[in-house]
């Protein structure tokens, strides 16, 4: 029969195995049942299954132990080493370094931390730069400025306010506004009303006591509108204020040059007339009674050269002929022109050579030099016992004139003219800008601080040098350094004819000039002297007389300055009609340089009120000679 298993059921008791069974007994024949019961020893089979239990449960802690210890490798790795590096850039960016960055990148948590933090030191830094840039540029200010608290407490100064105080940093960081004082009330004072801002002129007293014209402008400094301080500029008016006072300077020189012109154009027609009478009164008194008329002309043109020294002196002549010249002669006129602005209380001393001095110059700007520095060393004396004024000329090589060879020049000897006096000096601050433009150590309103700038450009014209120094005497002494030219001197007159070889032969003169006087006494003496002239008061007239007859005229005398017509506009059209027509201008002076253009036009001659008639004389003698 065969065995089969309808249900079972294991169990375990006492390492018996108990299990139900069935079999048929015949066909047809309902199943057998019964018990089946096999004994076996279970423990053995226990025991290895427990052990292979406890097996499997320590390979699986194994398993899970190398996990975790993966895990929090990958942990430090990948997580802790980045905080790490996170944490050092954040305590480099808190101690000051903004220049300090984590380097942590990635898509997770950690990688966005690094990434914030890195910006925030970004930001950060270009506002430090900005921070920077802005203190700079607040520190380089001329302004003043102040940043104060909201209860006027001084946070930080600029040098520039440092410099305005008189005080040092130290000595203003930290006090309050209350103690800068202004000529009216503290600068404290004025926080209360410059809430909204406050612009004002006022004076700041400084440390010394002195008062320093300031233009003050406060605003408030306010975030997200909450009040954090104010930021005050103080603007220091004193250099504006001295512009202000030399520019009136200026002004008032160009009005006195402006007047001075006219009345020396007025002054040189008086000469001219009483000169040209002289000559006529001359002509008819004996021989020993014209000494004195000699003695009125000698005045007569000692007061033009006055008035054309006084001309220079004020910019409405410029002069600007370089010639050979003598120094001696001239410092010997000069000093007479010059003693006149220096107090009888102060002695004068010239010291001159002997032999001749010749240099290189103009005559009119060199006596401006001589002006400035005379007047320069009267002002310097003014609290001085026993004021001295010394000019002292001398010869000398390059060394001893400027202290060292100067192979730049190729003169070998010198003109050294010196002014000294016994004031107290130049400081040795003072000294490398003395001769800026405007730069004075006179007190304001004494000086326009022009007249040195003028010197030292003239003698850069002159191709020399002007250096100051100590003088022998105790106070400064400036020295104009010429070099020698071994050329003759020119002679300013022209070579004299005789009077009676000047006498004309009845050829007509045209004369214009609006002075009646001038007019009438020019006519007489070209009459006297055998001319025929035509008088016109007016340039348009003597063109319209010229117009009428143009082959009938010898020559025109004409001033310059007229109305309706100049001088030059007459001549310009004479000249149209006869290309050669000689011209004689007489001029007291020419404000508006219009003779520029004929300095080398042929058959012509400029004269100088007063005029010099015998070259008035022989100009005409000359011209005629070659019609």
């Amino acid at each position: 029969p065969r065995l089969s298993f309808h249900e079972h059921r294991l169990s375990t008791w006492h390492g018996w195995l108990e299990a139900p069974v069935r079999w048929p007994r015949a066909e047809g024949a309902p199943f057998a049942k019964g018990t089946l019961l096999v004994q076996i020893d279970a423990r053995r089979a226990f025991l290895r299954r427990q052990m292979q239990t406890q097996s499997a449960v320590a390979a699986f802690l194994g398993w899970m132990l190398a996990l975790a210890l993966i895990g929090w490798a990958m942990f430090r790795i990948g997580v802790q080493r980045r905080l790490g590096q996170i944490l050092k850039a954040t305590q480099a960016i808190a101690s000051g370094d903004l220049a300090a960055r984590s380097g942590v990148f990635g898509q997770d948590e950690v990688g966005q931390l690094g990434r914030a933090v890195d910006a925030m030191a970004a930001r950060l830094q270009r506002q430090r730069r900005r921070l920077a840039e802005a203190g700079h540029a607040l520190a380089a200010m001329r302004e003043g400025v102040i940043i104060a608290s909201p209860r006027g407490r001084i946070r930080w100064v600029n040098p520039a306010l440092v410099r305005i105080l008189g005080m040092r940093s130290a000595e203003i960081i930290g006090r309050s506004l209350q103690r800068i004082r202004l000529q009216q009330g503290t600068m404290g004072d004025r926080l209360v009303r410059a809430k909204k801002g406050l612009e004002e002129e006022t004076g700041l007293i400084g440390a010394q006591g002195v008062i320093v014209p300031v233009r003050l402008s406060i605003a408030p400094i306010r975030v997200e509108g909450k009040l954090h301080g104010f930021v005050i500029v103080v603007e220091d008016r004193r250099e504006r204020a001295a512009l202000e006072n030399k520019l009136m300077e200026a002004q008032k020189m160009e009005a006195v040059g402006t007047l001075v012109g006219g009345i020396a154009h007025d002054f040189n027609n008086m000469l001219a007339g009483v000169s040209g009478n002289l000559f006529l009164l001359k002509r008819r008194l004996a021989e020993a009674d014209r000494e004195l008329v000699d003695r009125i002309e000698s005045l007569i043109r000692r007061s033009a050269e006055m008035i054309k020294q006084l001309l220079a002196f004020v910019r409405r002549d410029s002069g600007g002929q370089m010639n050979p010249m003598d120094l001696v002669p001239f410092l010997k006129e000069a000093m007479r022109t010059t003693r006149v602005i220096v107090p009888e209380t102060v002695a004068m001393e010239i010291e001159l050579p002997s032999e001749p001095v010749r240099v290189f110059a103009d005559p009119t700007q060199l006596q401006q030099m001589l002006m400035n520095l005379i007047a320069n060393a009267r002002d310097a004396l003014e609290s001085t016992p026993d004021p001295k004024i010394r000019v002292r000329l001398r010869v000398c090589s390059a060394e001893e004139a400027f202290g060292a060879p100067r192979p730049e020049y190729e003169a070998q000897r010198w003109a050294c003219l010196e002014v000294e006096d016994n004031g107290p000096g130049i400081p040795e601050e003072a000294r490398t800008r003395i001769f800026d433009p405007f730069f004075t150590t006179k007190p304001v309103g004494k000086g326009t601080g022009l007249g040195l700038a003028m010197v030292y450009g003239a003698m850069r014209r002159h191709g020399g040098e002007v250096l100051v120094g100590e003088s022998e005497l105790g106070g400064a002494c400036f020295r104009l350094l010429f070099p020698i030219t071994d050329k003759p001197v020119r002679e300013d007159t022209v070579d004299r004819i005789r009077t009676q070889e000047l006498q004309g032969t009845g050829a007509a003169v045209l004369v214009a000039d609006d002075e009646p006087g001038v007019r009438t006494v020019l006519g007489k003496i070209l009459a006297e002297m055998g001319y025929r002239p035509a008088l016109c008061a007016t340039g348009r007239e003597a063109w319209q007389r010229f117009r009428d007859e143009p082959e009938s005229w010898a020559a025109a005398v004409l001033d310059v300055v007229m109305p309706e017509m100049s001088g030059p506009e007459a001549a310009r059209e004479m000249r149209r009609v006869r290309e050669d027509f000689p011209i004689i201008f007489i001029t007291g002076y020419d404000p508006q340089q219009t003779l520029d253009e004929w300095k080398r036009a042929p058959n012509l001659r400029v004269l100088f009120k007063p005029v010099d008639v015998h070259a008035l004389l022989q100009a005409l003698h000359e011209m005629s000679a070659h019609r």
